[in-house]
Parts: C-alpha cells; sequence; structure tokens
C-alpha cells in the first residue's frame, strides 16, 4: 500500500513497517481512526501477520543449526540471539532471567515497552532486529522491503 498522507507521505506501508516500528506501534493503538489511517492500520496488520509466519534464517547462537526461536536480553533493542531447538541459551551462558523471547511483532514490541523504556527509537531498532534475522538486508531500500513481504 502507497501512504497518502502524514509525514510518511509517497512512502510504501512495507517500507515504512521496517524502518519505523514506532509509527507502526501508533498506528495500531488508534481505535477510532479515520478511514485513511483504519486502511493503514488493517495494511499493517496484514503485514505483522506475514512478518510473524517468515521463519528465522539466522543460525542458532550456540551450534550454528537452523535456529527456531529468538531472544533479546532486558534493556537491549537491537542485539538478538537465534537458537535452536536444541541448544539452551542458560545453558550457553546466558545469564539467569534476562532473556526474552520474540515470536512475534507484538512480542517486540512488548519487550521494548517493558524492558527497554518504551523509547521510540527501541521500537524502530527491534523491528529491523527482527527483520534482519528472518533475512531482511541491512539496507531497507523500497524494493528490498517490498521484497521482503512478497
Amino acid at each position: 500500500m502507497q501512504i497518502a498522507f502524514g509525514k510518511h507521505d509517497g512512502k510504501s506501508s512495507e517500507e515504512v513497517f521496517l524502518r519505523h516500528g514506532s509509527y507502526v506501534k501508533w498506528v495500531l493503538g488508534q481505535a477510532n481512526a479515520g478511514s485513511s489511517l483504519s486502511l493503514l492500520r488493517k495494511d499493517f496488520e496484514n503485514l505483522i501477520t506475514k512478518f510473524d509466519a517468515k521463519p528465522t534464517l539466522k543460525p542458532c547462537h550456540h551450534c550454528t543449526e537452523e535456529a527456531t526461536l529468538v531472544t533479546a536480553y532486558w534493556n537491549s533493542d537491537s542485539s538478538l540471539y537465534a537458537w535452536c531447538n536444541d541448544c539452551d541459551p542458560y545453558s550457553a551462558g546466558a545469564d539467569k532471567g534476562k532473556l526474552y523471547v520474540l515470536h512475534k511483532v507484538q512480542d517486540a514490541f512488548k519487550h521494548v515497552e517493558l524492558r527497554c523504556g518504551g523509547k521510540q527509537g527501541g521500537y524502530d531498532r527491534i523491528v529491523r532486529a527482527l527483520a534482519r534475522s528472518k533475512g531482511l538486508p541491512v539496507r531497507v531500500s523500497a524494493a528490498a522491503a517490498k521484497q521482503f513481504f512478497a
């Protein structure tokens, strides 16, 4: 979807989703939105469904097997660690009780809100870091964003 209003006018919803997680979170929270914002919220919800369905492509942080989940430390919104089903992060040296498992975008939002101070940049960084674990290239162009969600 091409956004046709506000500060992201002219940009694709896919690119905004991957670059501006804080804006996505804000749009999702607008329950009484007007028609344009309501359409964008619906599009972001569809993108979240696609995003959450993508597998983690990073190898396990401990053994380099295929990872099945991603974790983040408290107070960290950009350094994520991928793990396979066989490796236990705590047995591999992680600090007890300091990891939060990120299965979905909403998990990432919750992590930033509750464990990282809820700052705007935190939402942006964690969505991008989680997307990179799912195969997003480092440089996020409009074309790369569309391809990521294709």
